[in-house]
């Protein structure tokens, strides 16, 4: 059947059970075959089980996310199948993620795919020394610009898998590979920065250890080939993951780590982000003083402005994000109209680094009710809700899902208990 063939048995199907209201129409099986929707309304369930004889669940369609009691589990997403941290899978998890399939899917583009998976599959057969050039390493760091700016718009558990097999491919090119020196430089380099957006996108999918473990890799690498720049990269993402898990100082103690080995090279910007993350190491320990330092700092190192020598990773940084991470600092101390006035500023256009955008919003909502502005916390809450179901992101729904739970003690209010039901049925379905 073509898609409208099957949009027609399905209006044909619900007509047959005197539904007349439900319509289908080939955008519909569009959306469903690209993956867009993981898993139709149950109206529409009801009857594409009618048309074909079998139960979703064979017709690929999933739940992308579940709830359990350790909290929201990526059931499946663009890039393959996930279960996030059950003890018992997780064995299974690293060594599906290790294995040397290169099954890199067509959203990480079709020439850097196919030229990873065709090279690095033939030097680990030991089909002679693969000669590579400055074209291959370009190839190569063309994968990592698009699996990064992916990233902001999906969240890490669509992309992992990726991430994880460009580095796989990339160390087997150096390991076989023949070339020259300011070819190995430059792969040695691409190298490291995947393994950092792949500690990257395992800490944002929720799998803390792998991503420690990935980031001490590219710290390890950083070491042997004297690059500061990647040592620094790698400890400031570190400190980002220790503050997040509460322990904030491993995230000073990294964040100073990283202003250390930016010495001779960092642009502003760098040392504004290197700043900010030991401000939020501070706050999270509530010493005052020592986060206002900090944050004097950042912001001054902000207002330098852009570079042209500006790392691509810290693109990010931009003056929602900073607001962002200066009003959390102020909301972790207990100054909540002082964060009120930077998280205000820090919600913008979910259009434009999505992710982030939608973590500020949920930090916004928290510390609204924390002030007890409920109603306004809804409000915000309905704007986000449709996207952050979207991401790959457990750490961002778990934020979301964390603010949720806050607001159940004060479920009596009529717009909290709207909004909690609203949320409850769209964890149900994942179609508009």
């Amino acid at each position: 059947m073509s898609q409208q063939d099957l949009a027609e048995r399905l209006t044909e199907a619900a007509a047959r059970r005197g539904d007349r209201q439900t319509l289908c129409d080939a955008r519909m099986v569009r959306r469903w075959e690209s993956g867009e929707v993981l898993l139709p309304q149950d109206r529409y369930r009801v009857l594409l089980e009618d048309v074909f004889g079998k139960p979703t669940s064979e017709l690929g369609f999933v739940r992308r996310w579940t709830r359990t009691s350790a909290g929201w589990t990526l059931v499946s997403s663009g890039g393959g199948a996930f279960s996030t941290m059950r003890a018992a899978d997780q064995a299974a998890f690293l060594s599906d993620l290790h294995d040397v399939s290169f099954g890199l899917p067509a959203t990480a583009a079709g020439a850097p795919r196919a030229w990873l998976a065709a090279e690095a599959s033939m030097s680990a057969a030991g089909v002679g020394a693969r000669r590579i050039g400055m074209d291959h390493v370009k190839q190569t760091e063309t994968l990592f610009e698009k699996l990064y700016a992916l990233d902001h718009r999906q969240g890490g558990g669509a992309l992992l898998r990726q991430a994880i097999n460009g580095v796989k491919a990339t160390r087997l090119l150096l390991e076989h590979g023949n070339y020259r020196d300011v070819v190995r430089s430059r792969l040695e380099s691409a190298t490291g920065e995947m393994l950092i957006l792949s500690g990257w996108l395992a800490y944002d999918a929720g799998h803390q250890r792998l991503a420690r473990q990935l980031y001490s890799e590219a710290m390890v690498l950083a070491q042997v080939t004297g690059r500061q720049n990647l040592a620094a990269h790698a400890l400031s993402n570190m400190s980002i993951q220790a503050n997040a898990l509460g322990r904030g100082r491993d995230a000073v103690r990294f964040a100073e780590a990283a202003q250390q080995q930016s010495t001779g090279w960092a642009t502003p910007r760098v040392r504004s982000i290197f700043a900010m993350h030991a401000a939020r190491g501070w706050a999270t320990l509530g010493a005052a003083t020592e986060c206002g330092r900090a944050l004097a700092a950042s912001a001054a190192q902000f207002d330098a402005g852009a570079r042209d020598g500006d790392p691509a990773w810290i693109g990010y940084l931009n003056e929602p994000e900073l607001a962002s991470l200066s009003g959390m600092c102020h909301m972790d101390l207990g100054r909540h109209d002082d964060a009120d006035a930077s998280l205000t500023a820090s919600v913008g256009d979910f259009e434009v680094f999505t992710r982030n955008r939608l973590s500020s919003a949920t930090f916004y909502m928290r510390n609204l009710v924390a002030k007890g502005e409920v109603d306004h916390a809804c409000r915000v809450g309905e704007s986000l809700t449709p996207g952050i179901f979207r991401l790959s992101s457990i750490r961002i729904l778990n934020q979301f899902q964390r603010v949720c739970d806050q607001m159940g003690s004060q479920a009596r209010h009529p717009a909290v208990r709207d909004f909690l039901s609203r949320v409850a049925h769209r964890t149900q379905s994942d179609e508009d």
